[in-house]
Protein backbone atom coordinates (compact mmCIF):
# COMPACT_ATOMS: atom_id res chain seq x y z
CA UNK A 1 0.00 0.00 0.00
CA UNK A 2 0.84 3.33 -1.07
CA UNK A 3 1.14 6.19 1.38
CA UNK A 4 0.56 9.88 0.26
CA UNK A 5 0.81 12.82 1.91
CA UNK A 6 -2.59 14.37 2.93
CA UNK A 7 -3.37 17.71 1.04
CA UNK A 8 -5.30 20.13 2.85
CA UNK A 9 -7.12 23.11 1.55
CA UNK A 10 -6.21 26.97 3.53
CA UNK A 11 -9.04 27.02 5.23
CA UNK A 12 -8.44 23.52 6.71
CA UNK A 13 -8.37 23.15 10.56
CA UNK A 14 -5.96 20.51 11.33
CA UNK A 15 -7.37 19.94 14.32
CA UNK A 16 -10.54 19.20 13.42
CA UNK A 17 -9.95 17.57 9.82
CA UNK A 18 -10.56 13.45 9.74
CA UNK A 19 -8.58 12.70 6.28
CA UNK A 20 -7.24 9.80 5.93
CA UNK A 21 -10.13 8.28 8.70
CA UNK A 22 -13.33 6.43 8.26
CA UNK A 23 -15.40 9.93 7.61
CA UNK A 24 -12.62 11.89 5.99
CA UNK A 25 -13.46 15.31 5.99
CA UNK A 26 -11.34 18.36 5.89
CA UNK A 27 -13.04 20.84 8.34
CA UNK A 28 -12.80 24.43 8.84
CA UNK A 29 -12.66 26.28 12.01
CA UNK A 30 -16.93 26.49 13.02
CA UNK A 31 -17.74 30.40 13.52
CA UNK A 32 -20.43 30.56 16.06
CA UNK A 33 -23.82 33.00 15.80
CA UNK A 34 -23.44 34.18 19.20
CA UNK A 35 -27.03 35.93 19.77
CA UNK A 36 -28.90 36.68 22.87
CA UNK A 37 -31.99 35.61 21.41
CA UNK A 38 -31.38 31.93 19.89
CA UNK A 39 -33.74 30.47 22.46
CA UNK A 40 -32.01 26.92 23.96
CA UNK A 41 -29.99 26.29 20.14
CA UNK A 42 -26.38 27.02 19.43
CA UNK A 43 -25.96 27.78 15.85
CA UNK A 44 -22.62 27.50 13.80
CA UNK A 45 -20.85 27.42 10.14
CA UNK A 46 -18.19 25.81 9.16
CA UNK A 47 -16.88 24.65 5.32
CA UNK A 48 -16.33 21.11 4.65
CA UNK A 49 -15.29 18.46 1.82
CA UNK A 50 -14.30 14.73 1.22
CA UNK A 51 -10.75 14.44 2.03
CA UNK A 52 -10.82 11.55 -0.46
CA UNK A 53 -11.37 13.77 -3.67
CA UNK A 54 -8.70 15.74 -5.20
CA UNK A 55 -7.80 19.47 -4.51
CA UNK A 56 -9.06 21.94 -5.60
CA UNK A 57 -11.92 20.23 -7.48
CA UNK A 58 -12.98 19.13 -4.40
CA UNK A 59 -16.78 20.35 -3.65
CA UNK A 60 -16.84 22.70 -0.88
CA UNK A 61 -20.09 22.45 1.65
CA UNK A 62 -21.42 25.17 3.93
CA UNK A 63 -22.28 22.71 7.18
CA UNK A 64 -24.97 24.20 9.52
CA UNK A 65 -24.88 23.03 13.26
CA UNK A 66 -27.51 23.70 15.44
CA UNK A 67 -26.98 22.21 19.33
CA UNK A 68 -28.84 22.35 22.02
CA UNK A 69 -27.05 23.83 24.87
CA UNK A 70 -27.41 21.52 27.28
CA UNK A 71 -25.74 19.07 24.90
CA UNK A 72 -28.77 16.47 24.21
CA UNK A 73 -29.07 16.77 20.18
CA UNK A 74 -26.86 18.04 17.60
CA UNK A 75 -28.25 18.58 13.89
CA UNK A 76 -26.17 19.52 10.83
CA UNK A 77 -27.26 20.76 7.58
CA UNK A 78 -25.28 20.39 4.57
CA UNK A 79 -25.69 23.37 1.77
CA UNK A 80 -23.78 23.15 -1.59
CA UNK A 81 -22.02 26.68 -2.63
CA UNK A 82 -24.83 27.21 -4.75
CA UNK A 83 -27.40 26.71 -2.04
CA UNK A 84 -25.91 28.27 0.51
CA UNK A 85 -25.18 32.00 -1.47
CA UNK A 86 -29.09 31.47 -1.94
CA UNK A 87 -29.72 30.71 1.17
CA UNK A 88 -28.17 34.40 1.99
CA UNK A 89 -29.79 35.85 -0.46
CA UNK A 90 -33.41 34.56 0.78
CA UNK A 91 -32.22 36.13 4.47
CA UNK A 92 -30.98 39.42 2.80
CA UNK A 93 -34.63 39.25 0.79
CA UNK A 94 -36.59 38.43 4.06
CA UNK A 95 -34.62 40.72 6.90
CA UNK A 96 -35.01 43.35 4.06
CA UNK A 97 -39.17 44.22 4.67
CA UNK A 98 -37.73 45.09 8.09
CA UNK A 99 -35.41 47.33 7.45
CA UNK A 100 -32.39 45.10 7.98
CA UNK A 101 -30.12 44.61 4.94
CA UNK A 102 -26.74 42.71 4.18
CA UNK A 103 -27.37 39.94 6.33
CA UNK A 104 -24.12 37.98 4.31
CA UNK A 105 -21.90 41.07 6.31
CA UNK A 106 -20.82 40.99 9.36
CA UNK A 107 -21.19 43.59 11.83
Amino acid sequence: MVMTEVKHPRWCDLSLCTAGQLLSLHRSTPRRIEAERLGDVTVAAQLSCNADDPLPEAPVSVELLLTRTDHTSVESYRFDERAARRLVGVLDDLLSETGVVNVGVSA
